[in-house]
Order: structure tokens, then sequence, then C-alpha cells
């Protein structure tokens, strides 16, 4: 099984590129969400090999992943200080999900950095009085991402739940995701995008052999 993100198919490939040849591969825009804010936004890039998956490039981006995202979050007109400020906690929330994979407790600057981050005021849930719609009171990029921290900190403080942070067991993905199924049993970081192609492939592949 693998247990770090640079070991995946994918990781490896791209860290064998030079830094031309990564530099020459698409513009990435879509965002990857499995369910889980944290290790979401560990999904999104980062520093080095992973900038090939960037796609918070502009504040306008962190709006967008916002909203899309688990915690549902319209109209936090982000600046390039909150771009900065994500990017930072997804920097330590990526060694955090890098050092639980291998079951290991993150190195304290990632802890404190998450912890920081954490204690910012949080969003604040509101519900519509004439709808019953629920949403969130004025809520600002750094209150959400305040939110992404705690959903951070409690994943690395408890041990049960680093036995649920899976890689995607699809040779060609690479994607890290929180198994909240019951059994704790699932393989794929999505039905529909890599579970069903993989069926598929085995069915074809059963299909030649006999």
């Amino acid at each position: 099984m693998t247990r770090s993100l640079a070991d995946s198919k994918p990781a490896r490939a791209v860290i064998a590129m030079t830094a031309e040849q990564r530099a020459a591969l698409p513009r990435r825009t879509a965002f990857v969400f499995t369910g889980r804010p944290a290790v979401d936004l560990a999904m999104t890039g980062g520093d080095d090999w992973l900038s090939v998956w960037e796609v918070l490039h502009a504040p306008a981006d962190l709006d967008r992943w916002l909203a899309e995202g688990a915690l549902a979050v319209p109209g936090t007109r982000a600046d390039a200080d909150d771009l900065r400020a994500a990017r930072a906690l997804r920097r330590a929330v990526t060694a955090a999900v890098d050092a639980l994979l291998g079951e290991r407790l993150p190195q304290r600057g990632a802890i404190e950095a998450i912890d920081a981050a954490a204690a910012v005021a949080p969003l604040v849930p509101h519900v519509d009085p004439r709808t019953g719609a629920r949403g969130w009171a004025r809520p600002t990029a750094r209150a959400a991402l305040s939110d992404v921290a705690r959903d951070a900190l409690e994943l690395i403080a408890d041990r049960a739940q680093w036995e649920r942070l899976r890689i995607c067991a699809s040779d060609d993905c690479g994607i890290v995701f929180y198994d909240a199924s019951r059994p704790g049993r699932r393989r794929w970081c999505s039905t529909e995008r890599c579970g069903d192609r993989n069926r598929a492939r085995s069915y074809r592949a059963r299909r030649r052999s006999g």
C-alpha cells in the first residue's frame, strides 16, 4: 500500500521530470473534492513537484474552492494576503497528511502553523429566517481557512482517523482521500472517476484473457 504522497506512480513521474518539463505541463484549474476539507486543501497543489497540480492561482480561485468544497462558503472575496495564507496552511497540512499516511506524528512546525490558522475566528453559522436555508454570517476566506485548519487538527489528534487516510488505488491517480465509509475499505478517491474506470479496465482484461 502506498503510504507517502511521493510514492504514487503519478508523483514519481513528476519528480523525475526537469523543471522545464514541469513548466510545459498544462495549467490546471479543476478542483478535486473528496469530502474532507483539510485533505482537499492538500490536493490543490503545492511547492516543488506538487506545483504541477496547482489550482489556486489567484484569489478568485480560492473563493471558488471555498464555495464549491465541503464547507460550501460562497461570497468570501479573498485577496492576495488570503491566498498567501491559504498556501501557507496548505503547506503545513500537506506535510501533516504525508506524515499521517506514514503513521507518524507531523513535525512540530507543521502543527504550529495549523494551530495558528485555527486560532483565527471561524465561520459563524447562519439560518435564513425566511427560508430556513443554512449558510454563513458574513463569511471571510480567513474564517473558512480557520475551519479547514480545525479539521486538520481533528485529524492529527485522533490516531484512529490516520488509518482512514488513503491514496487512491488507481495507478494513474495519486489523490489522497479520507475514507468515511462504515467498513473502512474504500479503495478509490471517487467511484465515478477511478472506481468505474478501473473496473471497466479489469473487465476488458478478463475478456481478452478469456
